[in-house]
């Protein structure tokens, strides 16, 4: 069974600060913002988003107020440069503590996250931020974690449906303590209610680290990254059939050469093919990229590698929850916490083809920086995302100019 990911293996990583390396393929690398560990938060985690007008925003699982982490924006500044500004420090009680997962806008611009701890029973929460006047922005919880069947801590990124629900996971809690798949309701009031569509178990795989993903039937998947049939994790379905949720795995990894232990998000295309990846396995037993592809008139679902790492010169998975993204034109884009030059991993493009994928190492990171969430492209194809490490040690928001 794979390692169990916590919180705490992230807090204890060793912090060094280093000269940036030079890009692998001649590829720009800059810092957008240093975190201090204070005010303004401290070591980013979850994935960044965009708003309209090219603002970034993101969390941080420290400093702050109370130290128990911050919501904050980053805006590009007329005179060049970024400006980073803190939308909400939380305070470690009811309101939540430690957010991890990414951010979602609703169509009214008020911003929606999970935290991993704090709340009432100190679990984990739901949260929205809604902009107010003068510039700041007041926190609600719309969910506070148990434990119990309801799921507990939640890291993984959030998304809407078109009844305006939220999905999401839990890593832990649930009636096995390993997980669930949660939807949340809008209703009235202003309060929401909470559905548990799935609770992980051994038998079919628990953990999920990443959130969930929509296909263009309204069917959505997750990954599971630890038990299953064969232990190596799987991939589940939640299909809606008259008016229930049927949920079932599409995939069992083995961890071998298939892959083993799925990290993070998924990212699927216009067609239903879904890409992830995998801690371990691929043809050098490092982790790698794969490719899942439903059968024409089967219930079976195909599994491809599309790529596998190579450690040193390429890269590896070192602990956190990392994917793929997708861009426009079908090609992979991704970052790995490990393997690279100097270690500290790289960030890398997979060219859209059949098969294996041509990679091309974008950047090799450093002890400067050190890649914890994936990347988020821009219209460009430029990519930005949070790091450990960071001049003063607390972490930094990076780019790579393609």
């Amino acid at each position: 069974m794979r390692p169990k990911i916590f919180l705490s293996a992230f807090l204890s990583l060793a912090l060094t600060v280093a000269s940036l390396s030079a890009s692998a393929c001649g590829q720009t690398e800059s810092t957008l913002y240093n975190f201090t560990g204070g005010s303004d938060g401290g070591r980013p985690y979850g994935r960044l988003i965009f708003d309209q007008s090219g603002n970034l925003y993101g969390t941080a699982i420290s400093g702050g107020i109370n130290n128990n982490g911050v919501v904050y924006e980053l805006s590009p500044a007329v005179s060049g440069g970024w400006t980073q500004t803190v939308l909400y420090s939380f305070l470690g009680g009811s309101d939540g503590s430690a957010p991890e997962g990414a951010l979602v806008f609703d169509s009214l611009g008020n911003l929606y996250g999970g935290t991993y701890a704090g709340g009432t029973h100190d679990l984990g929460t739901i949260f929205e931020l809604s902009p107010a006047s003068g510039g700041d922005w007041t926190e609600k919880v719309l969910y506070n974690f148990a434990g119990g069947t309801d799921g507990a801590n939640s890291n993984g990124s959030l998304v809407f449906d078109a009844a305006g629900s939220l999905y999401g996971t839990t890593v832990l809690g649930g009636i096995n303590g390993i997980g669930t798949v949660f939807q949340l309701s809008p209703a009235t009031g202003g309060t929401w209610t909470e559905a548990v569509l799935f609770t992980c178990s051994q038998a079919v795989g628990g953990e999920p680290h990443g959130g969930v993903v929509f296909d263009s039937k309204g069917n959505f998947y997750t990954a599971l990254i630890n038990d299953g049939p064969f232990n190596g994790g799987a991939i589940l379905r939640l299909k809606f059939v008259d008016g229930t949720w049927r949920t079932g795995l599409i995939y069992s990894f083995k961890d071998d050469a298939n892959g083993g232990f799925p990290l993070g998000d998924l990212a699927i295309t216009p067609h239903g093919r879904l890409y992830g990846a995998t801690e371990t396995g691929g043809s050098r037993g490092l982790g790698a990229i794969f490719a899942l592809e439903p059968q024409a008139g089967s219930s079976v679902w195909k599994e491809a590698i599309v790529h596998s790492f190579g450690g040193k010169g390429d890269g590896r998975f070192g602990g956190a929850s990392l994917s793929v993204v997708l861009d426009a034109a079908g090609n992979l884009y991704g970052v790995t916490d490990a393997g690279g030059t100097a270690r500290y991993g790289v960030a890398y493009k997979l060219t859209a083809g059949d098969g294996v994928m041509k990679e091309t190492i974008l950047y090799s990171f450093n002890s400067a920086s050190q890649p914890v969430a994936d990347p988020v492209l821009d219209s460009s194809g430029n990519l930005y995302g949070p790091a450990n490490l960071g001049a003063d040690g607390s972490g930094d928001v990076y780019e790579i100019i393609q």
